[in-house]
């Protein structure tokens, strides 16, 4: 990594995509930070550990950016349905002590659009119900964003649903 370090500092990069994740991203970051390379780097959210982050804090970049979740930057969020919603899911979560992590992000909307189905199909619909209304569902709102299985795309959302987040080595958190 060390050749790689000095690859990237040598070509006046300005930015750094790192896609791999846990002890290949911190091999990756140590490297840039051992070549004196102090550009922003961009990163996975699969990076967006703080315990994880904290322990790199010698070698993190100035500058950490990472894909992100719209509940992150719900003061920003013009679409005042998924704001309402994320205030809804931020005030679960803080009802029982507990910061939300990526893992409860994505996990909150799928549970909720099946039990929307399930509210207008009834307790007793079958599979192929269950998949016919969510293959069909759009203008569902919910944490992370409003969703459209039309497409056949089967996660639903778009590049709408996409937000950039900055890791804040103050607060140790995004």
């Amino acid at each position: 990594t060390n050749a790689q370090g000095a690859k990237i500092k040598s070509s006046g990069a300005e930015f750094v995509m790192v896609s791999g994740s846990g002890a290949a991203f911190a091999t990756a970051l140590r490297g840039l930070y051992d070549a004196d390379v102090h550009v922003p780097v961009y990163t996975t959210a699969n990076n967006m550990v703080a315990d994880q982050l904290k322990s790199y804090r010698t070698f993190l970049p100035g500058t950490l950016l990472f894909n992100g979740f719209p509940y992150q930057a719900a003061d920003s969020l013009k679409n005042t349905a998924i704001r309402d919603r994320v205030a809804a899911f931020t005030s679960a979560f803080k009802a029982i002590g507990v910061q939300p992590a990526g893992l409860h992000v994505l996990s909150w909307d799928a549970p909720n659009i099946v039990f929307d189905a399930l509210k207008s199909l009834g307790p007793n619909a079958t599979a192929e119900q269950l998949r016919n209304y969510i293959a069909n569902l759009h203008g569902f709102v919910g944490i992370n964003g409003t969703y459209d299985f039309r497409s056949g795309d089967q996660h639903g959302l778009g590049p709408d649903a996409v937000v950039i987040v900055r890791w804040d080595p103050a607060k140790l958190d995004v």
